[in-house]
């Protein structure tokens, strides 16, 4: 499952928790996904940037060539976000 779509879920199911204890001890979990999350968004943004570098070649901003490059990083980000389901 995606870490994104987990964190919607978990968000979703803890605003429906009654018992104030259930959504605190919640939060820590929540927490522990949106840093993965957050840490894996980075690296890919890193990755990206230092492969720009590499190969000299800056976003096309005319052209629609950033708009095809962003759809890279999307589907990239995508990949990279994705946990092993068990």
């Amino acid at each position: 499952m995606d870490l994104h779509v987990e964190i919607r879920l978990r968000k979703t199911a803890s605003r429906k928790l009654t018992v104030l204890e259930e959504k605190v001890r919640e939060l820590p979990h929540l927490k522990d996904l949106e840093k993965k999350r957050d840490e894996k968004r980075k690296h890919l943004f890193e990755t990206a940037a230092e492969t720009e570098t590499e190969t000299g070649t800056d976003l096309d901003w005319e052209g629609g060539g950033a708009k095809a490059r962003s759809q890279d990083y999307c589907r990239a980000a995508r990949i990279l976000l994705q946990t092993p389901d068990s």
